[in-house]
């Protein structure tokens, strides 16, 4: 997304007059730090920054302006911070001023993003992220295969490429640890309450967030985080896509879900590759190697979610140990996978969306 120029920035400033809700008169206003503030006539009781005129001037002390505000520190946001570091030029010999807000830095348990393909090693390589890989217990990956019937197809990447599985959550710690390493990006635990907006062009000036409470304090107090560009990277479950995206929303139906199991040292028919199991009257089985002796099988679940989600899932894990003599488990006693296998956790539901009525872009 392009950035702002300094020509669509005073557009936005001119257009951004308000009439003042007490006096009935515009108020010139100047907020130290914050350029895209300073003149033009700004609403005093509606401002962004909240408040009278002396309130603004003592919180725009405390608040902070960035270059370039990133909701959401999973892997396109990490990825992204970390990138923009590395950006300078004659015009700009420093890094560029990056905020990466997140609402928890502790490492995610999730059953998605445990796969990274070729091309996707290669992005890191080139985004100089490929050392996010390593320390990991990450999986070589080759290729893939299809079992079907007990026969297997071989599927292996072109030109010996690799990929690498690992634990999704350890992935994202290795990112968010580059990030926080990177020159100026500020990593900052907070969640993210909603967007501020200029009221009149509705472009998006920045976010107001709340740190979690600290000791002795049952709630954070909530503040205010300004930049030239807020980028929006709160995933799949995101509370602000339909305000930023609006009309161009596209709707989503479920019509399946993944369950996760973790299997135990657990042999696949072709060692450090990705499998597909085609079982007859069921949705398809993945299987892939995320460490040494962790394997995940994720089961496919026809919307809407059963009430026996457990006993349905264990019954197809129970099949294919039962049907397929290619799935071996080395040094595990059968009990040991039946109970592997009925340790699977119910769907992540998603979280509700906060509904917009306007537009705001970001």
């Amino acid at each position: 997304m392009k950035r702002p120029t300094q020509s669509s920035n005073r557009r936005t400033r001119d257009s951004c007059k308000f009439r003042d809700q007490t006096t009935e008169s515009l108020q010139p206003i100047s907020v130290p730090g914050y350029p895209f503030l300073e003149s033009p006539y700004i609403d005093l009781a509606r401002s962004p920054l909240g408040g009278s005129l002396q309130d603004q001037q003592k919180k725009s002390d405390m608040n902070s302006h960035y270059d370039v505000l990133i909701v959401g520190a999973g892997i396109a946001g990490s990825a992204l911070a970390h990138a923009l570091s590395t950006i300078t030029s004659k015009l700009r010999p420093s890094p560029l001023r990056v905020a990466l807000l997140e609402r928890s830095l502790a490492e995610p348990d999730r059953i998605v993003g445990e796969l990274l393909q070729p091309a996707g090693v290669a992005a890191l390589q080139k985004l100089g992220l490929r050392s996010c890989l390593d320390g990991i217990d990450a999986i070589p990956e080759h290729g893939y295969c299809v079992i079907h019937s007990g026969q297997i197809v071989h599927i292996p990447y072109p030109d010996g490429n690799q990929g690498r599985s690992f634990h999704h959550g350890r992935f994202i710690m290795a990112l968010r640890d580059r990030a926080k390493q990177a020159a100026g990006v500020d990593v900052i635990e907070a969640t993210v309450n909603e967007l501020i907006e200029c009221q009149l062009s509705k472009r998006v000036l920045g976010v107001r967030a709340t740190r979690p409470s600290s000791e002795g304090s049952s709630k954070g107090a909530k503040e205010s985080f300004f930049a030239d560009l807020v980028v929006i990277a709160d995933g799949c479950f995101s509370n602000f896509r339909s305000a930023v995206m609006g009309k161009a929303t596209r709707e989503s139906s479920t019509r399946s879900h993944f369950c996760g199991a973790i299997l135990k040292d657990t042999r696949l028919p072709i060692p450090q590759h990705g499998t597909v199991a085609l079982v007859q009257g069921h949705g398809p089985v993945l299987l892939y190697q995320i460490s040494e002796h962790d394997t995940r099988m994720l089961v496919d679940v026809k919307a809407p979610v059963p009430q026996d989600l457990k006993v349905r899932t264990a019954s197809v894990v129970q099949f294919i140990w039962g049907s397929s003599p290619l799935l071996t488990t080395q040094g595990t006693h059968p009990q040991q996978r039946r109970a592997a296998a009925s340790r699977i956790p119910p769907p992540r539901r998603p979280r509700s969306t906060r509904q917009r009525s306007h537009q705001a872009y970001a």
